[in-house]
């Protein structure tokens, strides 16, 4: 009848047309929460086609996770954004789906497990939630993210965000030896170390003595 509406959850959904119960195998049109007249395939040899109008469930299956930018300065204040993305089964966004941290390097600060969010959260068909974290030392610190929205049960993805030091803000000169021979004999080598403001070795740019 009109109106009538099928969870596309399961791909072999029991369901009652015309008063015959058959398996769920194609939905011509499965796209989004919408409504569309559609062909049913009740088995492999009948077919009933019907101009009733069915409402078709979106149901999500894939989450996949990135970080930008590229590059985060390790300041504590430059963040890292990782985004969830969650799609159906046609690669649509999926909005309404809850998106936790599953795991997250401990140098990442602002994020952790008890951390969660909707996709779609106050934004138009996005399928999007998003998270942000700082450092203060530099390296790659991942993130892993889970939803049991739709057909997943609990899936992952994660993200590597790249924390590179600022800018320099102290150096640190050691000499080798300790000291010259009062001859002069002999040659000291000086080791001249950049820091940034967090203590992070600064490793590009040149040195002007």
């Amino acid at each position: 009848s009109s109106d009538t509406s099928y969870d596309l959850s399961s791909s072999s959904a029991t369901i009652t047309l015309d008063g015959s119960d058959g398996d769920f195998t194609n939905f011509d049109t499965a796209k989004s929460a919408e409504e569309y007249t559609a062909t049913v395939t009740i088995d492999e040899s009948s077919q009933v086609t019907s101009s009733d109008t069915f409402n078709i469930n979106q149901v999500a299956n894939s989450i996949s996770v990135d970080v930008s930018p590229d590059s985060i300065t390790a300041d504590g204040t430059d963040q890292a954004t990782f985004t969830a993305t969650v799609t159906d089964y046609n690669g649509d966004a999926y909005d309404g789906a809850s998106v936790s941290v599953n795991s997250a390097d401990s140098e990442l600060d602002g994020i952790s497990t008890e951390e969660s969010a909707t996709t779609g959260d106050g934004e138009d068909a996005s399928g999007e939630a998003t998270f942000t974290a700082t450092a203060t030392n530099d390296g790659d610190y991942q993130a892993t993210f889970s939803t049991s929205a739709g057909d997943m049960d609990g899936a992952t993805d994660s993200a590597t965000a790249n924390f590179e030091p600022g800018a320099t803000d102290h150096l640190e000169i050691t000499a080798t030896p300790d000291s010259a021979s009062e001859a002069g004999s002999e040659s000291t080598e000086f080791v001249v170390t950049r820091y940034d403001a967090n203590d992070n070795a600064v490793t590009d740019g040149d040195l002007s003595v």
